[in-house]
């Protein structure tokens, strides 16, 4: 029965990191610079435009699409269940971070979703190893 909540433990979630390592035919350094990128911004905050530019692509689209491909593999590792929203998508990427809207000033259409890497996510990266844990003065 899977579980219908993104609350994960950071033990479970250093389980998603390593299956994501282990997992074959994946560009895995990849996702693990998507998530070293997230960890290392400021408050841990980023947009999906800010990501495309990082991964070097013309738009957020191809990045949110790598972003919830993560969401999926840690779904599907740890046998969570992530309900639709209205347009039918499911938002796997709520595994990895927690959203925001935010007023952009380059964007003339308005706001656009800004993405917090979970608390619990953050410390896994850390405890595996995987990032370098940011001093606090």
């Amino acid at each position: 029965m899977s579980k219908k909540t993104n609350e994960v433990s950071v033990n479970e979630y250093k389980s998603a990191l390593r299956h994501l390592l282990d997992k074959k035919k994946i560009d895995n350094k990849l996702y693990f610079n998507i998530l070293t990128f997230h960890y290392s911004a400021a408050n841990q905050a980023i947009t999906m435009t800010e990501l495309a530019a990082y991964l070097g692509y013309g738009d957020y689209s191809p990045a949110n699409f790598r972003y919830g491909f993560i969401g999926r593999v840690f779904a599907s590792h740890l046998d969570r269940y992530m309900p639709a929203d209205k347009r039918g998508n499911c938002r796997y990427f709520s595994l990895v971070a927690r959203t925001e809207v935010e007023d952009s000033q380059e964007k003339k259409t308005g706001k656009e979703f800004v993405f917090y890497l979970h608390k619990n996510l953050s410390t896994a990266l850390e405890e595996l190893g995987l990032v370098q844990q940011k001093l606090t003065v």
